[in-house]
């Protein structure tokens, strides 16, 4: 198998921007919140996936993909809002 510098190149930015970059933000996001509230953004990876394969590759984005998307949104907006009814405890 004859591995251009190219293909090297693209690999080494996959496994250390990609995978390094990725996991550190979401390590520093655990120090920092809690880790309910963090791994719910992990839901975000396939929408950014397709967002920026759309701007920079050029993809076509179907109307399934953005319906997806928006419903993924949603869901998060959803799940870091307050309780709201949430019963009030009597101590």
């Amino acid at each position: 198998m004859h591995l251009s510098l190219e293909v090297f190149g693209w690999l080494c930015y996959l496994g250390i921007v990609v995978t390094l970059g990725g996991y550190g933000m979401f390590n520093l996001a655990l120090s920092r919140i809690e880790a309910s509230k963090a791994s719910v953004f992990v839901n975000l990876i396939p929408v950014f996936t397709v967002l920026l394969a759309y701007l920079f590759l050029n993809e076509r984005l179907s109307q399934t993909e953005m319906l997806a998307s928006f419903v993924i949104f949603g869901g998060i907006i959803i799940s870091q809002l307050p309780n709201l009814n949430k019963k009030e405890q009597t101590v």
